[in-house]
């Protein structure tokens, strides 16, 4: 009876050993891999943080080489070609896409090239055909056909990225100088210009229906309102413009505070300006106006929403009939107009008159006040990098983010200055 007894105690401490020893070995085998897990994100975040920085630091490199050596040659031979803003195809050139950098390291040919920047392979007069009968298969020699007869289909390997790594760069640059620069203020002619701007980009029957609403304090705001307080908001007085305290409705608020009295630190602080809203914000300001810039639009690149606010803005007769939006002379005469400042495809335009020039016989202008808000060149510019890690095998792929870089630069000092950095 004792025997069995011991047997039994000897059994259940075996077992009891056994358990302990099963979750130290599981704790240990769970923070071996968390360990490693943690290893493999730090790793993957400081090569996606290189990638991002190499890539904005090539972007920086390219304006920098435009501005030194390109626009210096363009001016004696009368051309405009950004390469910054190069089209070819139906987007721009992604000089910091990592497949074309790797394309061109490994001494890719040119239909490699041609569809990195998204043109397709070359296509080459058809030779004469060869005699296309199967040459002998060597004896032993493994067969080049399934059973049913057909050659087997040539799987794509996966994405790789730029020397290796496992991520790719995406990078866009556009101009700041598209846009109106609402921090160019505050002298008179800078607040009229301001105020002039924003009501020529709100002119149009779209947006009657949203100056007739009540905002959540039952006020309503005209686009005279709008445009006022944008300019109250930086000016260093407490006057409204047309009259009146300019604090007064900020302080009417149930959760009050004043106007900044000073420069916008970015577009979205016009959310705290009267009468501004989400739908103005997205589909106004944001696209069309900005807080950078050196002060005048550049004709070149602006979009077609400002080229009709500049012509709106400084037409000597805001009533004239051709500033209606429907109207088929204007339209007819924006459209040559952006045909024509292709650089590569149209001519391109090399000095802010053409601009001019190519409006003045269809309405009537102000052209030293058109000419002293446009410009052909830009100098301050927004770069966005993402890097991305694709996944799948081609050509179902999917690309996910792992790093997005957002940086505002000013090409104008030597070798640039930062005006903005954000890293997400």
């Amino acid at each position: 009876m004792k025997k069995r007894a011991s047997n039994g105690f000897a059994l259940l401490m075996v077992l009891t050993v056994l358990a302990v020893l099963s979750v130290m070995v599981y704790e240990f085998q769970f923070n071996t891999q968390a360990k490693i897990d943690r290893s493999a994100l730090t790793r993957d975040d400081v090569q996606a943080n290189q990638i991002a920085h190499s890539a904005f630091n090539m972007m920086r490199a390219l304006l920098h080489a435009q501005k030194t050596f390109v626009d210096p040659m363009q001016r004696q031979i009368g051309t405009n070609i950004q390469l910054w803003n190069l089209n070819v195809g139906p987007a721009s050139i992604d000089f910091c896409r990592t497949e074309l950098l790797r394309t061109l390291s490994s001494g890719g040919n040119i239909n490699q090239i041609l569809a990195e920047i998204g043109l397709g392979a070359l296509t080459m007069p058809e030779e004469k055909k060869k005699d296309d009968r199967s040459p002998t298969r060597p004896p032993g020699a493994p067969s080049t056909t399934t059973r049913s007869g057909e050659a087997p289909k040539e799987k794509k390997p996966k994405s790789v990225g730029f020397l290796g790594l496992p991520f790719q760069a995406r990078c866009t640059v556009t101009d700041e100088d598209r846009k109106f620069n609402l921090n160019k203020c505050c002298t008179i002619e800078e607040s009229k210009a301001i105020v002039q701007h924003v009501l020529a980009r709100l002119q149009g029957p779209e947006w009657e229906k949203y100056f007739q609403e009540r905002d959540p304090d039952g006020q309503t705001t005209t686009r005279e309102d709008l445009a006022a307080a944008i300019v109250d908001w930086m000016d260093t007085d407490t006057e409204r413009i047309g009259g009146g305290y300019e604090e007064s409705h900020y302080q009417s608020l149930r959760d009050s505070y004043k106007s900044k009295n000073a420069k916008f630190d970015s577009i979205k602080e016009l959310h705290l300006v009267r009468g501004m809203s989400d739908k103005l914000m997205r589909e106004v300001f944001e696209p069309d106006f900005t807080v950078y810039g050196a002060g005048r639009v550049n004709v070149t690149t602006a979009s077609r929403d400002v080229v009709l606010t500049l012509i709106r803005a400084y037409a000597k007769d805001k009533f004239d009939r051709l500033l209606d939006p429907n109207n088929p002379t204007l339209e007819k005469a924006v459209n040559e107009y952006l045909r024509r400042r292709d650089p590569l495809f149209g001519g391109g335009i090399k000095g802010a008159q053409e601009f001019v020039d190519a409006f003045k016989t269809v309405i009537a202008l102000d052209e030293a006040a058109l000419l002293g808000a446009i410009d052909v060149q830009s100098r301050v510019f927004r770069i966005e990098v993402r890097v991305v890690e694709v996944v799948g095998d081609e050509p179902n792929t999917s690309e996910i983010t792992r790093k997005k870089v957002t940086a505002i630069l000013d090409n104008g000092p030597p070798g640039g200055k930062l005006l903005y950095w954000r890293e997400e």
